[in-house]
């Protein structure tokens, strides 16, 4: 996300969007790996972070979506903290 970030487009936040929307859609759902908490804060973070690059001229079908995906991984990484 970074990288895209750096080159800060329409087209990179496009690319930005249609990977998370990719993910969301391929595991989303749960995958043994995907839903480890390590990978699951690493993840939120950098959609967190990188939040305007993905979110910026998003449809308003794709909020909610991400939203969803927090909601899911916050009781993960709350069973989970240290």
């Amino acid at each position: 996300m970074r990288h895209l970030r750096a080159a800060n487009s329409t087209i990179t936040r496009a690319n930005a969007r249609a990977l998370v929307d990719e993910w969301i859609s391929i595991q989303g759902s749960w995958h043994s790996i995907a839903w480890r908490p390590e990978i699951v804060s690493r993840r939120l973070m950098s959609w967190l972070s990188q939040a305007t690059l993905i979110l910026d001229d998003a449809d308003l079908r794709f909020y909610p979506a991400i939203v969803a995906q927090l909601d899911a991984a916050s009781p993960l990484l709350a069973r989970h903290r240290e």
